[in-house]
C-alpha cells in the first residue's frame, strides 16, 4: 500500500488561506458578540438583583407603615379613652364643686337660723 501525497496548486493553497482567513474573521466577529451578550446577561442580572432588593425594601417598608399605623390607632385609641376618663373626672369635680357649693348654702342657712 502506498500512500500518496495530494497534490495543491498555488491557488489552492491561496483559497484555503482566503478561506481560514474568514473563519478567522468571523470567529472574532462571533468571540466580540458573545462578549457583548454576556455583558448584557451580567446587566440584566444586576438588575434583576437590585430590583428584587428594591422589591424586599418596599414590602419591608410597607410592614413597616402598617406597623406604625396599627401603633398609632392604638394610641388614638388610649388618647379616646383618657380623655373619655378626663372628661368623666371634670364632670365629677364640678358635680362635686356643686354639692360642696350647695353644702356652704345650706350650712350658712343653718347658721343664719340660728342667730335669729
Amino acid at each position: 500500500m502506498s500512500w500518496r501525497c495530494p497534490e495543491f496548486t498555488h491557488s489552492d493553497v491561496e483559497n484555503q488561506h482566503a478561506e481560514l482567513e474568514l473563519l478567522r474573521r468571523q470567529a472574532f466577529d462571533l468571540n466580540l458578540q458573545l462578549a457583548d451578550q454576556s455583558e448584557e446577561l451580567r446587566q440584566l442580572r444586576e438588575r434583576d438583583r437590585n430590583e428584587l432588593a428594591l422589591a424586599q425594601h418596599v414590602a419591608d417598608l410597607r410592614a413597616l407603615v402598617e406597623s406604625r399605623e396599627n401603633q398609632l390607632e392604638t394610641v388614638g385609641q388610649t388618647a379616646d379613652l383618657l380623655r373619655g376618663e378626663l372628661e368623666q373626672t371634670m364632670n365629677q369635680h364640678e358635680e362635686a364643686a356643686a354639692v360642696l357649693e350647695k353644702g356652704r348654702a345650706m350650712q350658712m342657712r343653718a347658721g343664719a337660723m340660728m342667730i335669729s
